[in-house]
């Protein structure tokens, strides 16, 4: 089994939704295989890892 790093969540967020990437300021860890993705404009995002999906938080 491997270890799997918050940053290598961040890259599989990059490579799924690239055009969202490009404007993603830094991240922090959220959860079990989660990121908050902060944003230039304020927004902040959740990625979930395990689904491979993302969505915008208040």
């Amino acid at each position: 089994m491997s270890n799997i790093s918050w940053e290598s969540l961040y890259e599989n967020f990059k490579s799924i939704y690239p055009r969202l990437s490009r404007s993603s300021v830094y991240f922090r860890p959220f959860g079990y295989m989660s990121i908050v993705v902060y944003f230039e404009n304020g927004m902040k995002m959740v990625y979930d890892d395990l689904r491979k999906q993302a969505y915008i938080t208040a």
